[in-house]
């Protein structure tokens, strides 16, 4: 048992529970093991603890080796499930071959298909390099949508909002024939990631939210 993670998803959680009323729908939808991408909107930069601190399993993660540019940061995020990558001058190449290896040893890898965080808190264009990651890996593909978070860290905020309400909604899993049209398709990865980037729009805000 990661003890340091468990840990700190306890201490995220409540933080957030207490500080922006934040409830995690639809947790009974994320599968106990195999291999998961979890893929979710970009809104906040408080977005991966968000979705990874109350979920049944652990969550991995990608991040620039650059936070690892310290000695406590170089212990602490491989312990969080933090996977360093040097994601400058374009070498995407690595990335992709983490998150396959990752996904081949069954672990759930949280992926932002808009890869940055949107400047208006609406659902950007997806990269089709993701669409490429769920179609080698023939892994579920669990949409994720994040509400409210936007208005509270976003990437123009120099500091957090002191007020606000945050949800977390998780939807059914994709099954790889659901979102993979198939080899041969003209232009199946983004195929791919636009029915991904679908099943995470059509997530609706809770009821009881009009953040």
């Amino acid at each position: 048992m990661n003890v340091i993670y468990h840990t700190c998803s306890w201490l995220t959680r409540s933080l957030f529970t207490v500080m922006y009323r934040t409830t995690w729908h639809g947790l009974e939808n994320i599968p106990m093991q195999g291999p998961l991408i979890v893929a979710s909107n970009h809104v906040s930069f408080f977005d991966p603890p968000l979705i990874g601190c109350s979920a049944p399993r652990d969550f991995h993660y990608l991040a620039r080796e650059t936070l690892m540019g310290n000695p406590f940061s170089a212990w602490l995020l491989p312990r969080l499930n933090v996977i360093g990558v040097d994601r400058e001058g374009g070498k995407d190449t690595k990335a992709v071959r983490h998150v396959l290896k990752s996904l081949n040893e069954g672990k759930a890898m949280v992926i932002f298909p808009e890869g940055t965080r949107s400047t208006d808190g609406e659902l950007q264009q997806a990269k089709a390099g993701i669409g490429l990651l769920a179609c080698r890996s023939r892994a579920q593909v669990l949409p994720v949508r994040v509400f409210g978070a936007h208005n509270v860290y976003s990437r123009k905020h120099k500091i957090p909002n002191a007020r606000g309400r945050i949800k977390i909604v998780y939807g059914k899993c994709l099954q790889p024939d659901e979102f993979d049209p198939g080899k041969g398709t003209d232009e199946r990865y983004q195929v791919a990631i636009n029915r991904i980037m679908g099943a995470i729009k059509d997530l609706k805000k809770p009821n009881d939210f009009a953040g």
